[in-house]
């Protein structure tokens, strides 16, 4: 049998070797040649398996990814819900052995466990959006075993893996990304438009800077009640090198206008850091 102890003999243009130490000898198990990082030609030898990260499930999968699209509706809700549709086309039952999600916001439960050949189930994932905004991805690793009619023959354990994603939009669209003062500058104010984003009925209820920062100053003015708004930003007395956080507050609703939703809360931040060159200011939605 081939021992846990590996040795590497590497080199570009020679041959490339991964050895494994047995009680008969050092026997080469992977084998790369090499010339110039050209193409390589692999071969496996003794009873040293060479296999990939997720060996192939049994069950057949109609779809192994899912998108949602929740819209706005996503911010009043604690749970999202895809289905994973499969079927058995083994000659011998599967079992689902376990699920494993990437994250403690996703759940995942099969509708049945065992299935028998040409059966089907779904695994039935859920994730809990609060907090999270744009692009979200999610994976659950589905390990199954098939249990064949040999008592024999060992079960055959595989593993699949479940990508769920969604699209939560962003109450707020903030430009610029970014704000720069160059050394020298005079300390004028320089403005981040904000304003409700797209053409949902989005009202913004209030928009505050969470903190008074010492070296900042900011002042915000209202161009359209609940849609509009401009939030100008300016640096106290001579540029020194900084980092800072500038957070706002916005308290949004989705259909405020005609009666709409209970008031959400949305963080973003602008980000400053003044180098002896220059002040950027990023902004980065929390």
């Amino acid at each position: 049998m081939v021992s846990a102890t590996f040795f590497a003999a590497l080199s570009p243009r020679k041959w490339i070797g991964i050895f494994a130490a047995s009680r008969s000898g050092i026997w080469p198990v992977l084998g790369v040649l090499a010339w110039n990082a050209g193409v390589a030609m692999i071969w496996q030898s003794r009873s040293f398996a060479v296999t990939s990260a997720l060996t192939p499930s049994q069950l057949h999968w109609a779809k192994e990814t899912v998108e949602l699209t929740p819209g706005f509706a996503a911010y009043y809700t604690t749970s999202l819900e895809a289905r994973f549709p499969f079927t058995n086309e083994q000659n011998s039952p599967v079992e689902i052995l376990t699920l494993e999600p990437d994250c403690g916001c996703t759940t995942a439960e099969p509708t049945r466990k065992i299935i028998p050949p040409g059966g089907d189930g779904e695994i039935v994932a859920h994730l809990n959006p609060t907090g999270q905004f744009g692009r979200i991805e999610k994976h659950v690793i589905v390990r199954s075993c098939e249990r064949g009619n040999d008592p024999g023959k060992p079960p055959i354990s595989t593993e699949e893996k479940l990508t769920l994603v969604v699209h939560v939009p962003e109450p707020l669209r903030v430009q610029p990304a970014g704000l720069v003062w160059a050394p020298g500058e005079t300390q004028e104010f320089k403005t981040v438009a904000i304003e409700a984003a797209g053409d949902a009925d989005i009202q913004i209820l209030s928009l505050t800077p969470a903190i008074d920062h010492p070296e900042f100053e900011t002042t915000l003015r209202t161009l359209e009640a609940g849609r509009r708004y401009e939030l100008s930003v300016r640096p106290h007395g001579a540029l020194s090198p900084l980092d800072a956080q500038l957070p706002v507050l916005c308290e949004f609703a989705v259909g405020a206008s005609t009666g709409g939703q209970t008031p959400r809360r949305w963080i973003f931040f602008v980000a400053t850091k003044v180098t002896e060159t220059v002040n950027s200011a990023q902004i980065e939605p929390r």
